[in-house]
């Protein structure tokens, strides 16, 4: 990726990597080996990587971002 996605804060954020994938991380990121992040071809599959990581670590399904929560970055 060409963002140090490691100083973003707060919020859902969705990056665009230098080779087209994205790359989708939540308010609580702090680097790709502590935080759950979701990755894909396009913004929806990252999402819903993220949302399958998330919902595995414990969080409640009522709790998982959609979509339109995300702020993104490279289009």
């Amino acid at each position: 990726m060409d963002m140090d996605i490691s100083a973003i804060a707060r919020g859902f954020h969705l990056l665009k990597g230098d080779r087209g994938s994205w790359c989708a991380v939540g308010p609580e990121f702090v680097d790709l080996v502590q935080s759950p992040a979701g990755f894909g071809e396009t913004p929806h599959k990252a999402v819903r990587d993220l949302r399958a990581r998330l919902r595995l670590a414990g969080y409640p399904s009522a709790s998982l971002p959609r979509l339109r929560e995300f702020k993104i970055h490279g289009k």
